[in-house]
């Protein structure tokens, strides 16, 4: 489901745009799409947050997921791999990383799958 844009006015207190209470109502409901993923049979994401310890993922205020794994790439390029599947990987060079998602047809990940 599509994510719904906030009317915010023409100018400044104009007067046109959303009240404060019905923008926060619809900025709720977008988060919620967010982070509730992906509908079946589409391909748009959701969002995970990573709590910065313990490798553990947050997902909607929901019981933390454990990170089943922990990649550190110290190269420039990466191609993942089906070992990745609900792991972090973790870029630790200086220069730009380029991350290499392989094809279905190479690499066939579970849907829904999460790589942090």
């Amino acid at each position: 489901m599509p994510l719904t844009d906030l009317n915010v006015g023409n100018a400044a207190d104009d007067g046109t745009g959303q009240t404060l209470r019905s923008g926060g109502q619809l900025i709720n409901e977008n988060f919620g799409k967010v982070v509730e993923g992906p509908a079946a049979g589409t391909n748009d994401g959701g969002i995970v947050l990573w709590d910065g310890t313990s490798g553990r993922l947050v997902k909607d205020g929901q019981q933390p997921e454990q990170v089943s794994g922990f990649t550190e790439v110290t190269g420039t390029s990466y191609t993942l791999n089906a070992g990745d599947a609900g792991a972090l990987v973790r870029t630790t060079n200086s220069s730009t990383v380029t991350i290499t998602v392989p094809s279905n047809g190479s690499v066939a990940f579970a849907p829904r799958t999460v790589i942090s």
